[in-house]
């Protein structure tokens, strides 16, 4: 999702980092610590999602996909699994 608005958080700290997508839909936060670790994405329009905690090792690449889907934005989409 192009310009979308991306929040990885430090599920035990809640420490926060934010960044936005691409207009190919990707994005990057580097620099995080080893944790666990949560992804809300939003886009005006959609449906924000979020990805339920995953572990974050030493030196991972972790790659997080999100779908969003058009509705409410005031609807809120959770989803469990973990990260590749």
């Amino acid at each position: 999702m192009p310009e979308a608005e991306v929040t990885v958080t430090n599920v035990d700290t809640n420490v926060s980092r934010a960044t936005t997508s691409t207009n190919a839909g990707d994005y990057a936060v580097t620099g995080l610590l080893p944790g666990r670790y949560s992804v809300t994405v939003k886009r005006t329009g959609f449906r924000s999602a979020t990805i339920a905690a995953f572990a974050l090792q030493v030196d991972q690449k972790a790659r997080v996909d999100v779908a969003l889907e058009v509705g409410d934005v005031t609807q809120t989409v959770s989803v469990e699994g973990a990260a590749r």
